[in-house]
């Protein structure tokens, strides 16, 4: 009796743990932050193996991207942008870009983690960073970039609107709105 107990236990442990992995895996591969990308089908590094077509069903699901966590596809995603990319400044602009995308999304589901939204203030600054060594050693690479991946061109923090855009030169003034976590990827590039 307690064997019995004890069995049905775990298969009801597998089924949630099944069911959560499937949760996951869904809401990471329906994503809308690496679509333009023709990822291969299986994780990285598992693409190169010829016995893996040939395997199971099972198999093939366990080493595929449609039930990887987001850290394997985040690694495939890199190692996409490294062989199309030649300098590791585009490569690092473009791989920032992708997990800016990954966050947004990330913070709209959760809109109170904090640390994970300081944490994605800090990579638009570093990418808007890299973006403005780019510009100056190469153009070209930087307007094919900004318009593949549909990253705001940045602004001189000199012009008009910038200029007092932050809150410590606004005296008495009421704030107006708050921000959405779509809009900071657009709000700063000055």
């Amino acid at each position: 009796m307690l064997a019995s107990c004890f069995r049905s236990t775990i298969n009801y442990q597998k089924q949630i743990l099944y069911q959560a992995a499937i949760k996951v895996s869904k809401t990471c591969f329906a994503s809308t932050w690496f679509q333009n990308i023709d990822l291969p089908k299986y994780r990285d590094g598992f693409n190169e193996i010829p016995e893996l077509d040939s395997a199971s069903e099972v198999v093939q699901k366990l080493f595929s991207l449609e039930y990887a966590s987001e850290s394997a596809i985040r690694n495939c995603v890199r190692s996409y942008n490294n062989k199309k990319y030649a300098t590791k400044l585009e490569q690092s602009i473009v791989n920032n870009t992708y997990h800016i995308r990954m966050m947004t999304e990330k913070l709209k589901a959760n809109p109170r983690d904090r640390a994970g939204k300081v944490f994605f203030i800090w990579a638009i600054d570093q990418r808007k960073k890299r973006l403005k060594k780019l510009m100056a050693a190469d153009i070209e690479s930087y307007k094919n970039i900004i318009k593949e991946h549909n990253i705001p061109p940045l602004e001189s923090p000199h012009a008009p609107h910038n200029k007092y855009k932050f809150r410590k030169f606004k005296i008495n003034v009421p704030l107006k709105k708050t921000r959405k976590i779509e809009d900071f990827e657009k709000d700063r590039v000055y």
